[in-house]
């Protein structure tokens, strides 16, 4: 049987596509209940009938209005072929509705992705089904899909959280805007809005690398100081936008040896590179290894995302030679 939430999704599709308001459609739905209850036989055609939804249950019920000694009683109609009726009809408008909200959403959607696509924006989660979350960004619904959430990170109603706007998916003649919380400029996304010198240009991000949940590492540069320092200094702020991710920040260098030396974020003895296979090994003191390449695996897939580079790390002692036959 028509229950009012269901009705009131309706509603919401009917304003957005045909105009209705929730109360016109809510109204226009008893109206048709009467008018198929008194359409199931002439003599109903007089009986004073009223359509309302239980408080309860919410499930639309018919109730006769008969006069008695004391008053006016209300009885429920049961008429199982009535509501049948009821049913089918509202069945078919349902079917209509949504054809017309798609029609209407999708061009809607298209045009904001056109104006939002591959931009950070704030959003705030709206509903949550499954693994699948909705979030809404200016009155806009997308949808942040099971596998562009990072895993570590637990979603709730009214949540708001930064997204990446990433693609439109189009099928059934519907139109959904997906967006992310695994893309890396989600990282320079809170590092601009933490960091004011980057924001206003004294600090410029060079290049950035994410393990998305678990760590991002951001090369940064500036004429003027040491920008890492600087930044490090809110790296916290940076960290909570991201859900806790660790993130650090290292010393962009426009010579190509001292920017892998800076990406590994270890003490280097040297860096020996093959440009034109893009490939470097960087001699790392042991000593100065266990910090900084913990996990070693983690560190080395982020530099590389960084400088561009395929690097292999070498670890040897300060009195160890530096000669590396065939390199």
């Amino acid at each position: 049987m028509v229950t009012y939430d269901e009705l009131i999704k309706l509603a919401k599709m009917s304003e957005k596509s045909l105009g209705l308001t929730e109360e016109q459609l809510v109204s226009f739905v008893k109206n048709g209940a009467v008018r198929a209850y008194k359409a199931g036989m002439d003599k109903r055609k007089d009986e004073d009938v009223l359509a309302e939804f239980n408080a309860e249950t919410k499930q639309l019920r018919l109730m006769l209005k008969k006069k008695e000694s004391g008053g006016t009683a209300q009885i429920e109609i049961t008429d199982a072929d009535t509501y049948r009726a009821i049913d089918t009809a509202l069945a078919g408008m349902q079917k209509l509705l949504v054809s017309e909200w798609k029609k209407a959403n999708a061009l809607l959607v298209k045009t904001k992705f056109q104006e939002f696509k591959a931009t950070c924006l704030l959003a705030r989660v709206t509903g949550i089904e499954g693994s699948q979350v909705t979030v809404t960004i200016n009155n806009i619904e997308a949808h942040l899909l099971q596998e562009e959430q990072v895993a570590s990170e637990q979603y709730a109603a009214g949540q708001e959280l930064a997204v990446y706007v990433k693609s439109l998916k189009e099928e059934c003649g519907g139109c959904d805007m997906i967006v992310s919380r695994k893309d890396p400029a989600l990282v320079s996304y809170a590092v601009r809005r933490h960091i004011p010198e980057v924001d206003v240009g004294n600090i410029e991000v060079k290049a950035v690398a994410r393990i998305a949940g678990k760590r991002s590492r951001v090369a940064v540069w500036s004429k003027d100081f040491g920008p890492a320092e600087r930044c490090t200094k809110r790296q916290d702020k940076v960290s909570n936008e991201l859900g806790g991710e660790s993130v650090d920040f290292v010393e962009w260098y426009p010579e190509i040896k001292a920017f892998i030396a800076s990406a590994v974020k270890a003490e280097a003895r040297d860096v020996h590179v093959i440009e034109s296979e893009k490939q470097a090994l960087i001699e790392v003191f042991k000593d100065s290894a266990e910090q900084a390449l913990n996990p070693q695996e983690e560190v080395i897939k982020l530099a590389q995302e960084l400088t561009g580079y395929r690097i292999e790390v070498k670890l040897v002692s300060r009195d160890e030679s530096t000669e590396l036959p065939g390199v």
